[in-house]
């Protein structure tokens, strides 16, 4: 009752009192919890509480035991930096223009990273260590953020909100060799969109070792609290970045690249604030990593802003749970995409707005992965099944799955008229969901990134709103394969977002599109470099453009390639046309390719995707 009373006082200090009022309430580890964060990188569900039988983690199993485990919980992102980005603020990545791989954009104005809010409250926040945001990290979001980070240097007394990150279990540690393996790869249970190579079962066998592995790190994080006499003053929270570092997993759009481990263990005294808490028990409320922010600060007692987008599932500020989760591709690196997936608790939807384009993209770093590239090589050689081939090959624009029946998504429902219902339903969850954030993924990334000022103002924000929905409905259009007339206006359109999801639009549908050369034409010279790009590769692949307008295209994305009069952005987007037309690329223009400066320019993160690239016009494909 005590402990109650003080929580009750806390909260009523908390939100009534000035921010100078506010550093005077006494703050004791008995009036609220310490929170504790165990997070592991490229891992999926694949443990044995989860019921997979390749996995060897004890200590993992055990915790489950006593903790609430979630049965479905979604990274948003299926790649690290994005999905770090939501995490941070409580908002889909997307909602910032902040999710595509390693780029960076101002913090919104209404936004925050949440630590900030636990420090306000007097609580000691710590990460060791990972960040990647793609946001500009304003200062006073950690104490301290570093590989020496630790709750253990905290005021006595203090409460702390800590993160302890385990790199061990990445994707780059899969190929890591020599390893010594454990676990024998002929037992293996393979994905059916794998086929069944050797490079395949050594690199899946080194991520179960990487796992148990990992498994050990957990149990000893877990004595360390006890040794500090913290165990029975600190919820823990146990999950993974994304899905799985194999092929197939990480980077895709689908529910194996979202899908996480979530498990989450509250300490006796502090049960009463997380009502569907039973140790033990498997949880069928879905979760998401847009969840994570508001549901910490409601168990200390802090209302989460207005500005975060997820739902608290413990606390005094706990919502009720959305009916579906929400997830996002945008580029990866340096290859330049857009899906958005939905899901309820029986079926997946993708809506893959570049669908001439294959999951499977070669991004370079994925590509050192000897189990991706045997796949790649395999495929080239026709050696694969239909299902094995998918990932390579052009996508459809929609994609309904039963992910009870089928959990890996091999059997596209889309277009069976059995499953109408369903997909009707999540395709109005995403199309909602699209225009209530508002989604900037609709809008080409160097549009968005010379736009995004704009969100500030008011003024802007009226502009935004109209030019999202616009972007949305061009994008859906441009997919949409009885849209063709509608497509072929937009290319007049004067939304230059509009323009570019007709250009693309034009790649989706060829054969149906030559009276749309004389408009992509004229966009050759358009305000928009990444319309001239997405117009130039339009012209190109029309089978009766005439050679001299195709002679142009190329050169306009030669002209595009280089960044010192295009931008880091738009060059990207060049090459990645370029590289897609290199069968109409003589040596004279390989030869320009190849003296191009791939330094970034005014950039930050994601400085080498130009390099990966132009690496490409030297290899035979």
């Amino acid at each position: 009752m005590k402990r109650w009373l003080a929580l009750a006082l806390f909260a009523l200090s908390f939100f009534c009192c000035s921010d100078r009022l506010l550093a005077t309430v006494p703050v004791t580890e008995d009036a609220r919890p310490n929170i504790l964060w165990l997070t592991i990188e490229d891992v999926g569900p694949e443990l044995g509480c989860y019921g997979d039988s390749n996995a060897n983690t004890p200590a993992l199993d055990a915790f489950a035991k006593t903790s609430l485990r979630y049965k479905t919980a979604w990274s948003t992102y299926p790649v690290c930096a994005p999905a770090r980005t939501t995490i941070i603020t409580g908002r889909y990545a997307s909602s910032m223009a902040a999710g595509n791989m390693r780029s960076q954009v101002p913090l919104p104005a209404d936004t925050v990273m949440f630590p900030a809010l636990l420090r306000q409250a007097g609580y000691y926040c710590t990460n060791q260590k990972k960040e990647d945001y793609n946001l500009f990290q304003p200062d006073g979001v950690w104490d301290e953020s570093s590989a020496k980070a630790h709750y253990r240097n905290r005021k006595p007394g203090q409460p702390f909100f800590a993160v302890f990150n385990n790199t061990k279990t990445h994707e780059s540690k899969i190929r890591s060799r020599p390893h010594e393996a454990t676990t024998d790869p002929t037992t293996l249970k393979l994905a059916p969109f794998w086929p069944d190579l050797p490079e395949i079962r050594e690199d899946l066998g080194q991520y179960y070792d990487n796992i148990h592995n990992m498994d050990t790190w957990f149990q000893n994080k877990l004595d360390e609290l006890e040794r500090a006499g913290q165990k029975d003053n600190t919820i823990v929270f146990f999950y993974g970045d994304h899905g799985s570092g194999m092929p197939r997993f990480k980077r895709y759009a689908g529910d194996t690249g979202y899908k996480v481990a979530m498990m989450v263990h509250v300490p006796e005294k502090f049960r009463q604030w997380a009502t569907d808490y039973e140790a033990g028990r498997l949880s069928e409320r879905m979760v998401s990593f847009v969840d994570l922010a508001p549901t910490v600060l409601s168990l200390c007692a802090i209302e989460p802003p207005a500005s975060m987008e997820g739902r608290a599932w413990f606390g005094p500020h706990k919502k009720q749970g959305d009916e579906f989760l929400f997830g996002f591709r945008e580029r990866m690196d340096e290859w330049v995409d857009l899906s958005h997936c939905v899901r309820n608790q029986m079926f997946q939807y993708s809506a893959n707005y570049m669908p001439h384009l294959p999951a499977g993209q070669p991004l370079a770093y994925q590509m050192q992965t000897p189990a991706t590239k045997k796949w790649f090589e395999a495929f080239g050689r026709r050696e694969t099944t239909p299902i094995q081939s998918q990932f390579w090959m052009p996508r459809a624009a929609e994609e309904l799955y039963d992910i009870v029946a089928d959990p890996y998504g091999t059997n596209n429902l889309a277009a069976d008229p059995a499953y109408a219902a369903q997909l009707a339903s999540l395709q109005k969850a995403h199309r909602k969901q699209a225009l209530k954030t508002p989604d900037w993924s609709f809008v080409p990334e160097p549009i968005s990134l010379s736009r995004v000022g704009l969100r500030e103002t008011e003024e802007g924000k009226k502009f935004t709103r109209a030019a999202f929905e616009a972007a949305q409905i061009a994008a859906l259009r441009a997919a949409d394969p009885a849209s063709d007339q509608k497509v072929l206006a937009m290319l007049g359109d004067s939304n230059p977002a509009v323009r570019y999801w007709g250009a693309v639009g034009v790649q989706q549908r060829l054969d149906r599109m030559a009276d749309a050369a004389a408009w992509l034409e004229g966009l050759l010279a358009d305000g928009e470099q990444v319309v001239q790009v997405a117009a130039a590769e339009a012209l190109c692949r029309l089978g009766k453009t005439p050679v001299d307008v195709k002679a142009r295209a190329v050169e306009r994305l030669l002209t595009r390639a280089d960044q010192r009069n295009s931008g880091y952005l738009v060059a990207v987007a060049a090459l990645n046309a370029l590289d897609r037309q290199q069968d109409l690329l003589d040596a004279q223009a390989i030869q320009r390719i190849a003296g191009l400066p791939d330094k970034a320019i005014g950039r930050k993160r994601g400085i080498d995707d130009l390099k990966k690239l132009k690496a490409r016009f030297q290899q035979p494909h």
